[in-house]
């Protein structure tokens, strides 16, 4: 099994599982020391380097010995999962986690929901929707909720939960103030929260925000006319000389294999796609199921040519609402738009992996000696498999127009690349729509555009972060069942620019007052590319 569709498949299944267990469950303390012992003892194996950011391995212990201390006979499972992550806040890496799948809700808090939706800007949060009866503070920017400063707060939560820089920080500040449940992490049980509001003509008022039973989100009408072909992707033309392709999950119709050939272990990958990303049933027979998720390639190639034939000078490319997925995927989109250049790209970034029990089981294989049998190598438990993130060969430029591995997807789009010879199919400027939702496998084909074509981005900044830990990594503990990843690469994007590492500005980054200019649209952004394309600020 392909190892990049094994880890998709175990991504979706820890994230959307269904949990079986109660919250309220308790053990004996012995029970809960031995799965905090496997939690613990996982984290030292998979991880590239959980001691740095407690200040090395012993202050590392010393944090995990007074956690264990805390462990009482009369632990509850939600009690037990805030303790674990924890542990794991500080090493600021999203894509190591803890699942609450297993902790129901209290019957003691029933679950309800803000009255308002929150927005991350590049200079703070801005309420973007809301229930009717609190469509007038739709645009007013957050300072403060129950008198505590939004910096304040930004700092409890990082105590609570990873964030690779302050927008990931942003994202879950909003996430705990969506319902009540979540924000009685951070200020008990309540049935309402005082924001302290700024409205976009400067006024600052107190309001109580009670939290509802239901959600009736009224969010403004869009300027732009989008062809919302589906919820996956897809490409139309804004105006005569701007294109537009939307991709809000790194997959696609070809990682499931070819027509007459899919991959029957990647079911469970496409009832999610169904689910979670089109959004409508999936069709019982496997042929029309697999030809009803687009095709990456076709539909990119039929924008660019729709564009070639019209001399339009830009595409956007938004990746706004993509959270990630394979990376690989998106390679032969930099062949068909920058052609030799993009096979020519000298990639200076590590992307290093550590061999462990766990990553070994993802991969589908039960012992070192199996892989070292597998792959010709003599690799013991800890080594590191050294390498770089983008694929890269020493081939000449001729052989290198040929190799599949650069050119294709595992094979997938080789009709719509093998005849190019290192000519880019139709070369426009790219502007990439960037915002904290950009994550993991899309932040690198953002980071890749910029780097190989010299994209523009637009928006606020990704929640990802370019030098940091990488790749969801499952894990299950034996008792409690609770689940999660822990990272098991070390990515180096931007080794002389630590800063750019830690938070990827975009060249136009969006702030409060600009989403303002826009009346808060919901496609503020393109509307904003489009008044700066029509202004000759992005040429």
């Amino acid at each position: 099994m392909n190892r990049m569709i094994r880890y998709i498949l175990l991504f979706f299944a820890l994230f959307f599982a269904v949990s079986a267990l109660h919250s309220q469950e308790k053990f004996p303390r012995e029970i809960w020391l031995e799965d905090f012992h496997t939690f613990v003892r996982y984290l030292q194996e998979t991880h590239p380097d959980p001691y740095t950011a407690y200040g090395g391995r012993s202050y590392f212990m010393k944090a995990v010995q007074q956690a264990r201390a805390t462990v009482t006979e009369d632990m509850t499972l939600e009690r037990f999962t805030d303790l674990l992550s924890g542990l794991i806040a500080p090493l600021e890496d999203a894509h190591s986690w803890v699942s609450r799948r297993v902790v129901q809700q209290d019957q003691t808090l029933p679950e309800k929901y803000s009255p308002v939706v929150l927005q991350v800007a590049t200079d703070g949060l801005f309420i973007s929707g809301a229930n009717p009866g609190f469509t007038s503070y739709i645009g007013c920017k957050l300072l403060a909720v129950e008198g505590q400063t939004v910096d304040s707060l930004l700092h409890k939560v990082r105590r609570l939960e990873p964030a690779e820089n302050r927008y990931g920080a942003l994202s879950n500040l909003r996430y705990r103030l969506w319902s009540s449940r979540m924000a009685a992490s951070l200020f008990g049980e309540k049935e309402s929260l005082l924001f302290t509001l700024q409205s976009p003509t400067g006024g600052i008022r107190e309001v109580e925000m009670f939290f509802q039973d239901s959600l009736d989100r009224v969010r403004r009408e869009s300027r732009v006319s989008l062809s919302e072909e589906n919820g996956l992707l897809y490409g139309q033309m804004l105006t005569p000389n701007t294109g537009y392709f939307r991709w809000n999950s790194l997959t696609a119709r070809e990682v499931f294999g070819d027509r007459d050939h899919v991959v029957s272990y990647a079911q469970s990958m496409m009832d999610h796609v169904y689910q979670y990303v089109l959004k409508r049933e999936k069709p019982e027979d496997p042929q029309e199921a697999y030809l009803g998720i687009p095709s990456l390639y076709e539909t990119f190639t039929d924008l660019l040519s729709v564009m070639k034939s019209q001399h339009a000078e830009y595409l956007i490319i938004d990746l706004r609402s993509n959270g990630g997925g394979i990376t690989p995927l998106c390679l032969p989109l930099l062949y068909l738009l920058y052609g030799d250049a993009y096979l020519e790209y000298k990639d200076e970034s590590e992307y290093n992996r550590i061999l462990s029990p766990l990553l070994l089981k993802k991969w589908g294989m039960d012992s070192i000696e199996q892989y070292n049998e597998t792959y010709g190598t003599a690799y013991q438990w800890g080594d590191f498999m050294f390498g770089s993130l983008m694929r890269t060969s020493d081939e000449p430029l001729e052989v290198k127009q040929k190799n599949h591995s650069l050119i294709t997807y595992q094979g997938m789009g080789k009709e719509y690349t093998e005849d190019l010879r290192g000519v880019p199919l139709y070369q426009p400027h790219v502007v990439v729509l960037c915002s904290p939702a950009t994550f993991s496998a899309a932040y690198h084909f953002m980071c890749f555009l910029a780097q190989v074509g010299g994209a523009t981005v637009v928006g606020v900044p990704a929640s990802q972060a370019g030098n940091t830990f990488m790749e969801v990594t499952p894990f299950e503990l034996p008792h409690t069942k609770i689940d999660g990843s822990f990272s098991n690469a070390l990515q180096i994007m931007f080794p002389h620019d630590p800063q750019k590492g830690k938070v990827y500005m975009p060249d136009f980054p969006m702030q409060w007052k600009d989403y303002g200019t826009y009346d808060f649209d919901p496609d503020a952004e393109i509307l904003y590319v489009l008044d700066l394309i029509n202004s000759g600020r992005i040429k």
